[in-house]
């Protein structure tokens, strides 16, 4: 069962519920296991930290997991660029 498949059911009781865009009470049935792994991926870096390297000049070097089509296979960004 993935995240998309979770039930979202309305809810006129009180409860631990979320509030709709009309209004309406939504709560989603996710199973805890679904959950956690959920909140385990979100977590995760964007980036792997093994693939990334300070140089000495203050850049920011990124290794490419595989090589792209035209031969890249690391990227160069000023520090303030790979957080934007």
């Amino acid at each position: 069962m993935g995240v998309a498949d979770a039930e979202i059911r309305r809810r006129d009781d009180r409860g631990d519920a979320r509030t709709g865009a009309e209004g309406e009470v939504l709560r989603m049935d996710v199973p805890s296991t679904r959950l956690e792994q959920l909140c385990r991926y979100l977590l995760q870096p964007a980036v792997a930290q093994d693939r990334l390297r300070l140089r000495d000049d203050r850049r920011v070097m990124l290794t490419l997991k595989s090589a792209w089509a035209c031969g890249t296979r690391q990227l160069l960004f000023e520090p303030l660029e790979l957080l934007a």
